[in-house]
């Protein structure tokens, strides 16, 4: 025998014809699949899947055109999901459903300790036009002790007409998601809110045991107008994801404590007119008289981004809390602050981050905050009527003892003339760090504890800051990508100190592989060609041009040869050119001529026979002109001689060529240039 249940809770019994030996039955009895009589063959539990069923909300006379109210027929339909223990309460899709909150303190739809159920709005439409007053409440979807639910996609229109600002929102209207004590998930879709009757969109809690909490949740997206909480978390879940919250004239985004693992990106939101001008994203510790566990009193695993920014008279303010006694820690907060707002007509700071403890009278100073890292970038516009657009990192509001705060300051453009200001008492190892941000002006820093910035390619003003690294040096990768250079400051300076290098428009190279190089005097300087050359001009002394020890032999012949060409730059009026040469002859009574020749005017030209070995050095000087030179032909370039000076007009304010040759009266003889010194003496 079978029981069929009709409509409206009504039933009907049927007789059941006995089944053939294969026959597959469904033995609803006892919750199995069996086949035939099953005496032999035994049975299958039935699954909870072929035991889902569908409660068509419409079927039991909710209306989905909005005009008359439906919360008897989906109040009916939801009762019979309840009775079957699991299964999906559907809605007409795109259908507008009219909802009577009036009955305060009361739930639409409260699923109990079910297996599976899924709430089935796809595009639909709730209308509540009931007025709440301060302390009412309604609630429309609660869920607890479920192994799993969903809530597919709906709007929920409040009243139009009912002018709550953000603040009254806090402790009246409609809740339109609550959930605790629910370990199996649960999925939410995109949903949409708007009007004054909307004080929490989704409300996550729990109480009792600490093994009962909102596991593995993910919700798609929020988007509401004029709603308190857009998202409460509290004392509550491990695993809780909001892929998108937008929201608009909301009190806080998102208030949370007492949570493990929260992910969330809130898009874009603003205040209502009666917030003073604060909106909140409230993240501390539970803190709330109810003490269910020490485990309430962690907060850890945040990583929040909100984009956007709060409309021109609003303040973004983001708020971290310890409350209570040493147990309660906030850890491992990762916020980013990705602003694009207009700062023009505020009267007070814009953005404003806030760690505090709220009991500041305790004697018990113990309290921690763990791993707290602030990320902004974006751009800020305009200049607010107060001195300041930000305050990073407060914590005059209590006595906040804080452990690895850290704040990034990273691709953001502040336009205008207002000034920030950061908080450094929460710091510890590692100030703040700036990189690629243009700012009208460096922050100011307060607090007690000494703390430095790491600034790279940052702009205040018209002042470009390069990159500054910690004392644990500039680490560079070497050329098989194996091991680091340090590149780091081996003294404690009493001020800031810089080193210049300089390379002109060329490629160099700094190669010190050799020895190391010490530069301990104020004066001393490491010197190049070209500053031991201005050197040498300064102090009037010679320094050599060219020089060369490599034999060089005339040709077998009887013409002139050059054996050696030396480029001289441009000299001075009264700059000089010395010229040592040792050359070895055939030692015979035939001539040999030795020339030393500049821009084709022979300042040294001497014949020598029957010796084999001399040595000679000739100079030439300018003449207190570039074009008046005078040398001198003395064989060995020191002694007497009957001959005259050679002079010459040269003009030696360009680059000359100087030419060593030689001649042979016999092209049988030899002689061989063995080794020969040029050198430039520039006037003092």
């Amino acid at each position: 025998m079978a029981r069929l249940k009709l409509p409206y809770a009504t039933s009907a019994v049927l007789d059941a014809a006995t089944p053939e030996e294969r026959e597959i039955i469904f033995d609803t009895t006892n919750d199995e699949i069996r086949i035939g009589d099953g005496a032999t063959l035994g049975g299958k539990r039935l699954s909870s899947g072929a035991r889902q069923r569908t409660f068509n909300v419409d079927d039991y006379g909710a209306d989905p055109t909005g005009v008359s109210t439906s919360n008897t027929g989906i109040d009916t339909a939801f009762d019979l999901l309840l009775a079957a223990g699991s299964g999906t309460l559907r809605f007409k899709p795109g259908g507008i459903y009219k909802i009577d909150g009036s009955s305060f303190g009361t739930t639409l739809l409260s699923a109990l300790n079910l297996r599976r159920v899924l709430i089935a709005t796809e595009g639909c439409r709730f209308t509540c036009t009931t007025d709440f007053g301060d302390g009412q409440f309604f609630n429309f979807l609660r869920f607890e002790g479920c192994e799993f639910w969903e809530v597919q996609d709906f709007e929920w229109v409040g009243s139009p007409t009912a002018a709550y600002t953000a603040q009254q929102l806090n402790n009246r209207g409609v809740r339109l998601i609550s959930s605790r004590n629910t370990n199996g998930g649960g999925r939410i879709g995109r949903i949409a809110g708007s009007g004054g009757a909307i004080g929490t969109g989704v409300d996550l809690f729990r109480t009792g045991d600490i093994t009962n909490q909102c596991y593995d949740l993910f919700i798609e997206s929020l988007d509401m107008d004029r709603v308190g909480y857009p998202l409460a978390v509290r004392n509550s879940g491990r695993g809780i994801s909001v892929g998108r919250i937008r929201c608009n004239e909301v009190h806080r985004p998102i208030i949370a404590y007492g949570f493990r693992d929260l992910t969330a990106t809130v898009e874009r939101y603003s205040n209502g007119a009666g917030v003073d001008g604060e909106s909140q994203l409230h993240i501390m510790t539970n803190g709330d008289g109810s003490n269910i566990d020490q485990d309430d009193d962690i907060s850890s695993g945040v990583r929040l981004t909100l984009r956007g920014g709060p409309a021109p008279r609003d303040t973004m303010m983001v708020s971290f809390e310890c409350r209570g006694t040493s147990a309660q820690q906030l850890r491992d907060i990762h916020i980013h602050l990705d602003l694009d707002m207009d700062s023009a007509g505020s009267t007070s700071q814009r953005v404003f981050t806030d760690l505090k403890r709220s009991d500041a009278s305790t004697t018990d100073t113990t309290t921690r905050g763990h791993k707290f890292d602030l990320t902004v970038s974006g751009e800020v516009r305009g200049t607010p009527v107060g001195s300041t657009w930000a305050q990073f990192c407060n914590t005059s509001n209590g006595d906040w003892v804080g452990e690895d705060v850290r704040l990034r300051l990273q691709n953001l453009i502040v336009r205008g003339s207002a000034a920030f200001n950061i908080d450094c008492d929460g710091f510890t190892a590692e100030g703040p760090i700036i990189e690629n941000c243009s700012f009208p002006s460096a922050p100011t820093l307060t607090g007690t504890r000494p703390t430095t910035m790491r600034e790279d390619n940052v702009k205040y003003g018209s002042t470009l800051i390069a990159r500054r690294f910690p004392n644990t040096g500039l680490k560079v990768r070497d050329s098989n990508d194996t091991h680091d250079l340090t590149i780091a400051a081996g003294s404690n300076l009493t001020a800031d100190r810089q080193l210049t290098l300089t390379t002109g428009d060329a490629n160099r190279t700094l190669d010190i592989s050799a020895a190391d190089v010490t530069v301990s005097s104020a004066a001393a300087t490491v010197l190049d060609d070209t500053s031991v050359r201005a050197m040498c001009m300064t102090l009037a002394a010679p320094h050599v041009i060219a020089k060369s020890a490599a034999s060089l032999s005339g040709a077998a012949d009887t013409n002139e040869n050059t054996l050696v060409t030396v480029a001289l730059p441009a000299l001075g009026a009264n700059d000089s050119v010395r010229v040592t040469m040792v050359w070895t002859l055939t030692n015979n009574g035939n001539a040999k001529t030795i020339r030393v020749d500049l821009g084709g005017t022979d300042f040294y030209s001497n014949s020598f026979a029957s010796t084999a070995l001399v040595r000679v050095q000739t100079e030439i000087h300018n003449r207190n002109a570039t074009n008046s030179q005078v040398g001198h032909t003395i064989s060995a370039g020191f002694g007497t001689s009957s001959g005259a000076i050679s002079t010459g007009t040269v003009d030696t304010s360009q680059a000359r060529s100087l030419t060593i040759t030689c001649q042979k009266a016999t092209d049988t003889d030899t002689m061989t240039l063995e080794y020969y010194v040029v050198e430039l003496m520039r006037a003092a």
